[in-house]
């Protein structure tokens, strides 16, 4: 499921970039930040995203599996079979 639009990807590849240029002129550690930034875009899903339930996309993917999960519940209600313990000798067959 993708939770990042096409925009965030392109900019998240730009810092990706920008960040990993100057990590790997500067000897530094900072290069895992660009890593995780290019690696998300290319994937189109970001778990600290997914983690707080937010996302950039215009069709929101956690409404739509909310809304899937309803009417899949809605249905099972609707197909389970109703049960009158209440019968009377009449209805009983044998009695």
């Amino acid at each position: 499921m993708s939770n990042t639009s096409f925009l965030d990807q392109i900019i998240r590849v730009f810092l990706g970039m920008i960040v990993g240029g100057i990590g790997g002129a500067l000897m530094n550690p900072i290069g895992y930040l660009a890593f995780y930034l290019i690696v998300t875009a290319l994937v189109g899903y970001d778990p600290i995203y997914h983690s707080m339930r937010f996302t950039t996309r215009e069709v929101d993917p956690y409404k739509e599996h909310e809304e899937a999960e309803k009417e899949r519940k809605a249905n099972e209600k609707n197909l389970q079979p109703s049960f009158n313990p209440q019968l009377t000798g009449d209805e009983m067959p044998g009695i």
